[in-house]
């Protein structure tokens, strides 16, 4: 959306789903969007400057969602699901009219799905989750169960489907999450089917920004901001220190399209 430094792009879409999304280009943009592999919802929050007062009434229409794409030369979709209620204010900073979003992977849906079901002894995993993918009611993304798993005794899932999302996971032992609106599935420590990333301090490629470093949770990675960086892909990483395949378990997308202000992605990972 904006190519003031360093062939940065941007681009918003807001809109109710089913509808046609308005689409917004050339304005600044400043947005935190935080992903991970677990179960908490992906979120983010975006501040859109100088819209005029009809697009912000778009953003604040009941059932409103947006999407949120970026990059450098190349936007990519690094955010995409419902405004939260209440999530869509506008204020006034200096001269600027800015609307401030807060949204959430998954939204009201995914807070209020429930379900109240028996499944007999020796059912499959797979029937489980499909009455839970039907109840959260989102799109399916990755998605492997283990072949042959099934149910030793009897159990009643009865509560949130987020909560027995868990139990299900634990059971089979995966990872779940919401990426990009679709339902995410896929056994612990595997990868998701996708090529890895390069992250290198390699002047041909230069987009590893510092070093990276031990953390809480694994290795905490900086690099320029890209939408090929997802919860589940590796990536291939470059630096004096280190060399070898990762895994991505959290991220978080840093940008603003304007002016010398942040446009990077920091990273969590754990060896492949």
């Amino acid at each position: 959306m904006s190519e003031r430094l360093y062939g940065r792009k941007v681009i918003v879409e807001i809109g109710v789903p089913g509808q046609q999304f308005r689409r917004w280009e050339g304005l600044r943009v400043a947005a935190r969007v935080r992903l991970g592999i677990e179960s908490s919802p992906n979120a983010a929050d975006i501040q859109i400057y100088n819209l005029s007062k009809d697009s912000i009434a778009v953003a604040q229409e009941p059932g409103a969602a947006v999407r949120l794409f970026a990059g450098y030369s190349t936007p990519r979709l690094i955010f995409a699901g419902p405004i939260n209620r209440g999530g869509a204010v506008m204020s006034k900073q200096g001269p600027d009219r800015v609307l401030g979003i807060e949204a959430q992977d998954g939204g009201d849906r995914y807070r209020a799905a429930r379900i109240n079901k028996t499944f007999d002894r020796g059912m499959s995993f797979q029937d489980i989750f499909d009455a839970l993918a039907e109840e959260v009611g989102l799109p399916l993304g990755v998605v492997e169960i283990p072949a042959g798993a099934q149910l030793t005794q009897s159990i009643t899932l009865a509560g949130r489907a987020s909560d027995e999302l868990d139990r299900l996971a634990l059971m089979a032992g995966a990872d779940w999450s919401i990426q990009q609106g679709s339902l995410q599935f896929i056994p612990r420590g595997k990868d998701a089917p996708d090529q890895a990333v390069l992250v290198s301090s390699d002047p041909a490629v230069r987009n590893l920004i510092g070093s990276p470093s031990p953390g809480n949770n694994g290795m905490d990675v900086r690099a320029l901001l890209d939408g090929r960086f997802l919860p589940g892909r590796r990536i291939k990483l470059e630096s004096d220190d280190f060399d070898g395949v990762y895994r991505i378990r959290q991220i978080e997308h840093a940008l603003d399209s304007g002016w010398d202000q942040p446009f990077y992605s920091d990273l969590v990972i754990r060896e492949a």
